[in-house]
């Protein structure tokens, strides 16, 4: 039993770390769309892109936190049924935006 208490942990560990590496990625990937369509209109220099990527990096980050944080809160307020509707349509939502995403 202890065994399998440790392999879930294990692997518990592991799919939270593949999920942080794949929001580390997509916020990076947010921030390179930005910045090249912001450099498209503007011809920014190198010193301005270096500037602007942390400054888009930081609203990512703060926009994804906060977003965390209403989410957290929506849940209280949510039946487990309707939390499993809820994670149906932000799932449905986000393969939309991936797909119109991908169109571009």
């Amino acid at each position: 039993m202890k065994s399998l208490a440790r392999w879930v942990v294990c692997a518990v560990a592991i799919s939270a770390g593949v999920a942080y590496a794949d929001a580390q990625s997509d916020m990076a990937a947010k921030v390179q769309a930005e910045l090249k369509k912001i450099d498209a209109r503007l011809k920014l220099n190198a010193e301005q892109k270096d500037k602007l990527k942390g400054i888009l990096q930081e609203r990512w980050e703060k926009a994804d936190a906060l977003d965390k944080e209403y989410r957290a809160k929506m849940r209280d307020v949510l039946t487990p049924a309707q939390q499993t509707e809820w994670d149906k349509i932000k799932s449905e939502h986000k393969a939309k935006a991936k797909a119109k995403a991908s169109a571009n």
